[in-house]
């Protein structure tokens, strides 16, 4: 009877150990395949965001609008080459979406002409690659003024109209000119720039300087 007891405790303990082993190699199997499974979840969600943000960061490039300066060089179809004012050649291209405007009017491209100033806006495709948005033709603005060195005496000086003459031309001081009219007499010789409207060919004094006789 003792015998009997003996040996059912040793074949219980032969079959419950391999059993433990093999629970233990399987629970680490599985930590290890999760472990796995987290590292390549986690590196897709990291080249998911990271494709993402190129992404936004082209579509940024793409909208950022640039505006340039310059003189055109050549004009070929919808195509110019224009001199800017950095001295680099930029390739513009126009399209029927391009906004091109002179004197404050719309114009077609064709209707600039090589060596008019111009100011472009647009995207640019390359460094010197832009697609243009708009395109403004700056007219050459004629002067209204002209600036001119004078020499001879005072004639008719009037120092209540704040006036006098020279050679003919009838010069006005200016009321807040630190020229004092006072210090001046008729047949006086001086030397004096004066600045002239061409529209009404008004005489403004701008600088005046006696000459000794």
């Amino acid at each position: 009877m003792n015998i009997l007891t003996i040996v059912a405790i040793t074949a219980c303990l032969f079959i419950t150990q391999p059993v433990l082993a093999a629970d233990t190699a399987t629970q680490s199997a599985q930590e290890i395949e999760s472990e796995n499974l987290k590292q390549r979840l986690q590196d897709v969600i990291k080249d998911k965001l990271d494709s993402a943000e190129d992404t936004i960061k082209n579509k940024q490039a793409e909208n950022s609008l640039v505006g340039y300066t310059g003189i055109i060089n050549k004009i070929s179809n919808l195509s110019l080459v224009v001199n800017t004012t950095q001295n680099n050649l930029l390739q513009v291209i126009t399209s029927e979406d391009t906004n091109i405007v002179k004197n404050g009017k719309e114009i077609k491209a064709s209707s600039l002409s090589i060596d008019e100033k111009i100011i472009i806006i647009g995207n640019l495709d390359t460094e010197d690659i832009l697609n243009a948005k708009r395109l403004i033709a700056i007219s050459n603005t004629p002067a209204i003024t002209k600036r001119q060195t004078v020499v001879g005496p005072i004639s008719n000086l009037d120092q209540k109209t704040l006036s006098f003459s020279i050679k003919e031309l009838n010069i006005d001081i200016p009321k807040k000119s630190t020229i004092d009219p006072e210090d001046l007499q008729d047949n006086q010789t001086v030397i004096v720039i004066i600045e002239t409207d061409i529209e009404d060919q008004t005489n403004t004094l701008l600088s005046l300087q006696s000459l000794l006789q």
